[in-house]
C-alpha cells in the first residue's frame, strides 16, 4: 500500500512542505482539513515544526487563520515554551533561517491550493510511512517479522484517510477529540483584546470567571481594566466599570482616549484644542451612543464609599436593569471590573478579620458575584514590597494571601518591560508615573495562575492612547491606518482583521463587528 507513497517521496521534498506551509497559512479550507490529522513532526525542519504548531495551536482554539502579527506571537510563545506544553524547538542557529521563512509565508506569491489540498492526504502517508520503515528496518533486517511494518503502514492509510474523510466537519472532529468542548457545553468568553494573552486563557476570561490583575503602583493596573472594557465594547457587549480610585470623569477620560484613537494627553484639555481628526472621532463615538440610546460603558464611582460585595452585586443588577429598560435585553451585559479591590470592605459577622484573611474572603465573594451574575469579572490589587521593579511577577511577588486565593481563575501580573525600566525610574523619582504612561510604555504580563489552561510570559505596548497593543509597529501601523481619507472616520479596530476588513472598504460599525 504504501510503495506509491513512498516513490512519490521525490515530490515532497523540503520545497514542497515549504509551501504546503505557505498554503496552510493563507488557505482557511486547506488549514481545517490539515487541522484534523497534521502534526508538527510531519515536516522535515524544526523551524517548520515551530511554524506549524503554533498555527494548529492557534486554529484548534479560534477556529480562524491568524494574521502575521498573531502568528508571530504565537511563534514566540513555541519557541520560549514557558510553561513546557509545546513538543517543538529551534536552536539560536536556526534563528536566520526561521527569518526567512516567516518572509515567505508573508509573501507568498501565486498561490495553488487545489493542488496541495489534494495532495495532503499522500503526503502525510508517505511522511509517516518513511518514519516507520526507517524505524523498523534494523529490526526486520535482524530477522524481525515483516508482517507487523505492513500492519503498521496499513494503520497509517487508515489513520489519515478516516480522518480526511467526507462528513466529518472540523467541529465534530474537534469534539471528538477533546480538543474543544461540544457545542452546546462552550462558555461564551470575553476577549481582552491581546491576542498573546488570549491564546494563553483559552479566548478571554469566562461568563462566571473571576481574574485578577496585580501590580505595583502606576504599572497600569486601571488601565489594563478600561482596555478590557473597551475590547468589549468593541465587540459588541456592554461593560461595567466599578471603580473605587479613580473618578468617573477620569475613567471616561481614559476610555474616550482609547476607544477613539485620542492621546491620553489631549483628554485633559478641551476637546475644541484638539486637532480635528480627534475632534471627529470623539463626534462619532458620541454620535454612536447617541444613536444607539446606550452607554457603551457604565461607570459607577464608589470612591471613599464603603463599598462591599454586596453593594457590588446590587450594583450588577442595577445596571443589567437599566441597559435592558433601554435596549431590551440585557443579554450583552457580560464584563464587570472592579478597581480596586484593596479598597472593598467585609462586613463579617465574627468581627474583624485578619488583612490576609479579609483580601482571601473579599475574593471569594467576587467569584460567587461573577457565577451568580454570569459575568466576566476582573479586579485589580496591589503587589507586594518584593515585586518592585520586576518585569515578571511570580506568586510570591503578589497580593496578600495571594496563594490561597483558589477562587481566582485567571491571575496575572503585570510589570514594566526591563527595556523601560530605567525611564520609568526617573518618572519615580520626579513622583510622576502618569506622564511616562501617556508617552508609552513597554509592558509584560505574567500569568501566575491560570486554572484551566497554562501559564506564560509575554510582552506589550501601552500606548500614548494608553491602548494596549501587541507592538510598538502594531500601534504605529493603526495610526498610520486612520490617517488615509477613506477612512478617517472609522473608530479604532481591535484586531488586524478588523483593519483588513476597514481598509478595503467596508462600513462596519462596532456593532456590527
Amino acid at each position: 500500500m504504501p510503495t506509491q507513497y513512498l516513490a512519490a517521496g521525490a515530490t515532497y521534498d523540503k520545497f514542497f512542505q515549504q509551501q504546503l506551509l505557505i498554503h496552510l497559512v493563507h488557505c482557511p479550507e486547506l488549514l481545517r482539513d490539515a487541522s484534523q490529522v497534521l502534526q508538527p513532526d510531519d515536516f522535515e525542519l524544526p523551524i517548520m515544526r515551530v511554524v506549524c504548531e503554533a498555527l494548529l495551536t492557534y486554529y484548534r482554539i479560534y477556529k480562524s487563520l491568524p494574521d502575521c502579527v498573531v502568528l508571530d506571537n504565537c511563534i514566540v510563545g513555541v519557541i520560549r515554551n514557558v510553561d513546557q506544553k509545546y513538543t517543538s524547538a529551534i536552536t539560536e542557529e536556526e534563528w536566520p533561517a526561521m527569518g526567512m521563512l516567516l518572509n515567505h509565508l508573508w509573501h507568498p506569491g501565486a498561490l495553488n491550493e487545489p493542488y496541495y489540498r489534494e495532495r495532503l492526504a499522500a503526503y502525510i502517508k508517505w511522511v509517516r510511512s518513511f518514519k516507520a520503515m526507517v524505524a523498523e528496518g534494523t529490526n526486520i533486517r535482524q530477522g524481525g517479522n515483516a508482517s507487523l511494518l505492513a500492519q503498521q503502514l496499513m494503520e497509517i492509510g487508515k489513520q489519515v484517510d478516516g480522518a480526511l474523510g467526507a462528513g466529518r466537519d472540523q467541529l465534530s472532529y474537534l469534539e471528538e477529540t477533546g480538543i474543544i468542548e461540544r457545542e452546546e457545553d462552550i462558555v461564551p468568553r470575553v476577549s481582552t483584546g491581546l491576542h498573546a494573552f488570549d491564546t494563553l486563557i483559552n479566548g478571554g476570561l469566562a461568563l462566571g470567571q473571576l481574574g485578577m490583575i496585580t501590580g505595583c503602583p502606576g504599572m497600569g493596573k486601571s488601565n489594563a481594566l478600561i482596555n478590557f472594557a473597551v475590547t468589549a465594547n468593541l465587540l459588541g457587549f456592554q461593560a461595567l466599570i466599578v471603580s473605587l480610585e479613580l473618578s468617573t470623569m477620569y475613567v471616561k477620560r481614559r476610555w474616550t482616549a482609547m476607544t477613539g484613537c485620542i492621546k491620553g494627553k489631549l483628554t485633559e484639555k478641551w476637546a475644541a484644542t484638539w486637532p480635528e481628526a480627534e475632534q471627529r472621532r470623539y463626534e462619532l463615538l458620541k454620535q454612536f451612543e447617541s444613536d444607539h440610546d446606550t452607554q457603551l460603558i457604565t461607570v459607577q464611582n464608589a470612591v471613599g464609599k464603603y463599598f462591599t460585595p454586596a453593594a457590588l452585586e446590587a450594583g450588577i443588577e442595577s445596571w443589567k436593569a437599566t441597559i435592558k429598560a433601554k435596549t431590551g435585553t440585557d443579554e450583552f451585559c457580560t464584563l464587570v471590573c472592579v478597581d480596586w479591590l484593596d479598597w472593598m470592605h467585609l462586613l463579617y459577622e465574627r468581627g474583624e478579620l485578619r488583612e490576609d484573611m479579609r483580601t482571601a474572603e473579599l475574593v471569594k465573594e467576587l467569584k460567587f458575584i461573577a457565577e451568580r451574575q454570569h459575568v466576566a469579572l476582573w479586579t485589580a490589587t496591589q503587589g507586594t514590597r518584593t515585586a518592585d521593579g520586576k518585569a515578571v511577577l511570580f506568586m510570591r511577588d503578589v497580593a496578600y494571601s495571594y496563594h490561597k486565593n483558589d477562587p481566582v481563575d485567571i491571575g496575572a501580573g503585570l510589570g514594566i518591560h526591563p527595556t523601560s525600566q530605567q525611564a520609568v525610574a526617573a518618572e519615580m523619582r520626579l513622583g510622576d508615573l502618569r506622564q511616562g504612561a501617556q508617552e508609552g510604555r513597554q509592558l509584560v504580563l505574567s500569568i501566575n495562575k491560570n486554572r484551566h489552561g497554562s501559564t506564560g510570559v509575554f510582552d506589550f505596548y501601552m500606548a500614548p492612547t494608553l491602548r494596549f497593543y501587541e507592538s510598538t509597529s502594531a500601534y504605529e501601523r493603526h495610526e498610520l491606518m486612520l490617517k488615509r481619507p477613506e477612512i478617517m472616520e472609522l473608530l479604532w479596530p481591535v484586531s488586524e482583521q478588523a483593519e483588513l476588513l476597514w481598509s478595503i472598504g467596508n462600513q462596519l460599525t462596532i456593532a456590527e463587528y
